[in-house]
């Protein structure tokens, strides 16, 4: 792709987020609770910070080099994370390798410190350790089922039913559509996966700079492509990014030419609207 297209790789990828308005959550003291302390996170903290511990201790040994690379990784990625104009929580996906690394090298170095103790010790140890670990484990589990939104359920078993497959869907979310066993189908002309980056990167191409993106989204030159694209479309999903994203035109425009088909009148949800004609 890089050869096909070097161009527009430098300018998707890299320009781009070199100089994107600022999105998600934007104070560091926020960034550092989203990727240390929320959602149950305090057992898996407390061991990368440990593993990170004893890398930098026991960096000058020769044999630990395993060690040190996966400390500078999880350094280089939270630092990145810090400095960005943009975060959201999600983006910790990134530092999975580097924070299981670094927890199973502080679990193993515990370990092995815990074996100049007594036998009853190292029980209790790997005992309290393990019922730490799954009572924290089901805990999250739960959190995380009991927040499956039911809107998105609602979605999906309305574009499964309603909606034909081959039928051209412009959603501002790629994956709701994902979630429906659909993926992203050019509109006329266009293929649009992500309508987020795409006003984002119209916003921005003739180098204008914006402090926040709900600045670019503001700006004309962000609702052109997607406008097309919608006079292209028999449905749109639009939900909150939607809203958020289009201008009020743009909005009247959609009102004007799509009826609503979900939600049902007097409900919250999602909503999907169809072209009227």
């Amino acid at each position: 792709m890089s050869l096909a297209a070097p161009a527009e790789i430098w300018r998707q990828t890299v320009s781009f987020q070199l100089h994107r308005p600022a999105d998600g959550t934007v104070a560091i003291l926020d960034r550092l609770a989203a990727i240390f302390w929320l959602d149950g996170q305090l057992l898996k903290s407390s061991l990368v910070v440990a593993g990170l511990a004893f890398a930098v201790s026991r960096a000058r040994n020769p044999g630990r080099r395993g060690e040190r690379f996966f400390c500078a990784a999880f350094i280089c990625i939270v630092a990145v994370f810090l400095l960005s104009s943009s975060y959201w929580s999600q983006y910790n996906a990134h530092l999975a390798l580097p924070e299981s690394l670094l927890a199973g090298y502080a679990a193993a170095a515990l370990w092995a410190d815990a074996k100049s103790r007594s036998k009853q010790a190292r029980r209790l140890l790997a005992v309290a350790a393990v019922g730490l670990a799954c009572l924290l484990g089901a805990r999250r589990a739960i959190i995380i089922g009991r927040s499956r939104s039911p809107e998105l359920r609602a979605l999906v078993s309305f574009v499964r039913s309603r909606i034909r497959s081959q039928r051209g869907v412009l959603s501002f979310e790629p994956a709701w559509l994902i979630a429906a066993g659909r993926l992203p189908a050019p509109t006329g002309r266009l293929l649009i996966v992500d309508p987020y980056a795409a006003m984002l990167i119209a916003a921005t191409s003739e180098g204008r700079r914006f402090s926040t993106a709900s600045q670019a989204f503001a700006d004309p030159a962000s609702q052109t492509q997607i406008s097309t694209a919608l006079r292209a479309s028999r449905f749109a999903i639009l939900g909150g990014r939607g809203h958020w994203q289009l201008s009020e035109a743009t909005q009247q425009w959609l009102r004007s030419q799509f009826l609503q088909r979900f939600p049902p009148p007097g409900q919250d949800g999602i909503d999907v609207w169809e072209r009227a004609r």
